[in-house]
């Protein structure tokens, strides 16, 4: 069964490059991020929830069930940070930036699961961190919004991964993305400012593009809580970090975000190395 952790975390990536791109391209438009946010998190947990009743498996401990809960408050936060990432950034340049994740995240997994480097590996960690330097280092980039709501996005995304590694011991597919999915699902109409004016403004325009979006999710997020149960978060992590790196090379191509492209691909090809440097 050990391969099967490396075919899950391709298909996740392929599907999450996807997903992102179909992001960038709806929210380029100018519909509402945060509303946008919401529909897909509804649609993911009522997908999800439907099939708690064909696979159902929870060890329910107390601490078990802390996990899920902190695991769908850590995707509330997560997905307003990923959703303003993508509003006011390329998605070259914040593709890049989450790259982080692979330096944050084998530090929570330390942590929190004693997950353990060799040495080669946190040499690819410090290949990883050249790359982000790179990318940014560019003077149209630095000490803009959207780089902070990147790396915002990076520590709240690590936290979220550690616990989905912990929830998918304990907890069937469907229940631990129910779990994700519910609190964002249920909270971000009632924090949301004029809530019921936006999703009636919002919702009709982008519904087909939000479905659309969120099969791609869907699938990501089932591959990848399947290979967390085969495999060490470190692990998974940067393999999904390297297959998504393809997306700075969409970025690039197909909305023309050509600023800087030499450096964008640098940092891409220094982080990809990395990555491969970290399995």
């Amino acid at each position: 069964m050990q391969e099967n952790w490396l075919l899950f975390t391709i298909i996740a990536g392929v599907s999450s490059v996807a997903f992102n791109t179909y992001n960038r391209g709806t929210l380029k438009a100018g519909h509402d991020s945060t509303v946008y946010a919401w529909l897909f998190e509804l649609i993911r947990c009522i997908f999800f929830a439907l099939l708690i009743p064909f696979s159902y498996y929870l060890v329910a401990t107390p601490k078990n069930i802390l996990t899920l809960i902190l695991l769908g408050l850590s995707e509330l936060v997560g997905v307003y940070l990923y959703m303003k990432m993508h509003a006011v950034t390329e998605l070259s340049v914040s593709s890049i930036i989450s790259r982080f994740r692979v330096i944050s995240l084998p530090i929570f997994a330390f942590i929190f699961l004693g997950e353990r480097l060799s040495m080669l590996q946190y040499v690819g960690i410090m290949t990883i961190f050249t790359g982000c330097l790179v990318v940014a280092g560019m003077k149209h980039v630095r000490g803009t919004k959207g780089i902070w709501y990147a790396l915002g996005f990076v520590l709240v995304n690590s936290l979220s991964t550690v616990l989905m590694k912990s929830a998918s011991s304990v907890a069937s597919i469907a229940i631990v993305n129910t779990a994700f999915s519910l609190p964002a699902a249920v909270l971000i109409p009632v924090i949301m400012k004029n809530s019921l004016s936006r999703i009636h403004l919002t919702v009709k325009p982008i519904l087909k593009s939000t479905l659309f979006a969120s099969a791609f999710n869907i699938l990501t997020m089932y591959c990848l809580v399947r290979a967390y149960q085969l495999a060490s978060a470190s692990q998974v992590n940067s393999v999904f970090q390297g297959v998504t790196s393809l997306a700075v090379v969409v970025g690039i191509m197909l909305f023309n975000e050509q600023d800087h492209k030499l450096l964008k691909v640098i940092g891409a090809l220094l982080t990809t190395l990395g990555i491969i440097l970290l399995v």
